[in-house]
């Protein structure tokens, strides 16, 4: 190639083109497998190179790439094999920073490729050092999510065993209860609220406030009243809005408000295929 000719003029200038190499990249040395997956194959060294070796040229593969973890030992009698089959060695390895440099100071590799390599090493410390940073925030951040959650989860159950002290009381007097739904999941609703709140309005009488359906109707409210704001902050009352379930217009209050209309209700409906 000319001082004045592109890479890629000079690619295109070859006989055939570009030349494509069947590669295997992820070549493990003698040991790895006993080491790390507990599965021996038996051979030595010498016999493991030499049969690998053999197999890749069965398969045409020209060029491999030997990786260890922290460790660069087996690259060299892989080169020397290899240079017999015409097959083309990468080192290469998966580092740890100080345990890698202490393990190529122990191999065979010659001078002026372990600078190489150790100048590649040193390379990686910036995002070594990152890693480290990030996989702290993650473990914090994870802590922390798990803290909330323990929070939550704990919260959630003191306000029910509240709300079932309250209900267990030896009292007949009414219990008023401001919107459950603010820090209770719409399942704990029905499957723990509301089967409570039907026991034990036998002998008291309950007061919600909420935007939840699921207490009002599955609750089988004796009288439910529908709140309008006015423009003066205050709230207002009809009669329209105000009896049981089965009133018209107390349905449609309810469908309207706590539904968000017949339409919405219909819709989840079919996405639900109920």
């Amino acid at each position: 190639m000319t001082e004045t000719t592109t890479p890629l003029q000079a690619a295109r200038s070859l006989p055939k083109g570009a030349k494509f190499y069947r590669c295997a990249f992820q070549v493990n040395p003698a040991h790895y497998a006993e080491t790390f997956r507990g599965n021996g194959h038996g051979m030595d060294e010498c016999t493991y190179v030499q049969k690998l070796l053999d197999r890749c040229v069965e398969l045409e593969i020209e060029v491999i790439a030997v990786t260890d973890h922290n460790h660069a030992g087996s690259i060299a009698l892989f080169r020397e094999e290899a240079k017999t089959r015409g097959i083309t060695v990468f080192p290469g390895f998966e580092a740890a920073y100080e345990k890698t440099l202490r393990e190529l100071q122990k191999s065979k590799i010659d001078g002026e490729e372990f600078v190489r390599l150790k100048k590649q090493i040193e390379a990686l410390r910036p995002l070594r050092d990152q890693r480290t940073v990030l996989e702290q925030r993650l473990t914090q951040e994870r802590d922390a999510r798990r803290t909330r959650l323990v929070d939550w989860e704990n919260a959630k159950a003191e306000q029910f065993r509240a709300l079932e002290r309250a209900a267990k009381k030896d009292s007949d007097a009414p219990l008023v209860v401001d919107q459950p739904e603010d820090d209770l999941d719409n399942r704990f609703i029905t499957e723990s609220i509301v089967p409570k709140m039907r026991e034990e309005k036998r002998r008291r009488q309950f007061v919600f406030a909420t935007h939840n359906a699921n207490i009002p109707v599955l609750g089988d409210a004796e009288l439910i009243v529908g709140l309008a704001a006015r423009s003066d902050g205050n709230g207002a009352l009809t009669a329209k809005h105000m009896g049981a379930i089965d009133s018209r217009g107390v349905r449609e209050l309810v469908e309207e408000v706590l539904e968000g209309g017949r339409r919405a209700f219909e819709l989840r409906r079919l996405k639900y295929g109920f």
